[in-house]
């Protein structure tokens, strides 16, 4: 995590989903800066985790393994399923 355009904005950059992401805070509490920039990164990786169709440790690997079988998911996969399936 940098200072980065002005002294109270912080960017912190790292991959997930295959590409490159970046990710910048605006206030004075460099510790609170670092703390929310982790929680984005974290967030991305929980999505990926779960929903990645690359990662073979994935949920949705793993769910799609089990066709025709009962399994249950992760809130975080029955919410992304639902709002798909109402697409």
């Amino acid at each position: 995590m940098q200072p980065i355009l002005a002294p109270t904005i912080y960017q912190h950059s790292f991959r997930a989903m295959g590409c490159q992401m970046h990710a910048w805070v605006d206030g004075d509490d460099a510790e609170a800066a670092a703390d929310a920039l982790a929680q984005v990164e974290a967030l991305f990786a929980a999505h990926e985790q779960a929903l990645s169709r690359f990662r073979p440790d994935s949920e949705l690997v793993w769910v799609n393994g089990r066709s025709g079988q009962w399994t249950e998911v992760s809130v975080r996969f029955w919410q992304v399923l639902t709002l798909a399936l109402d697409l």
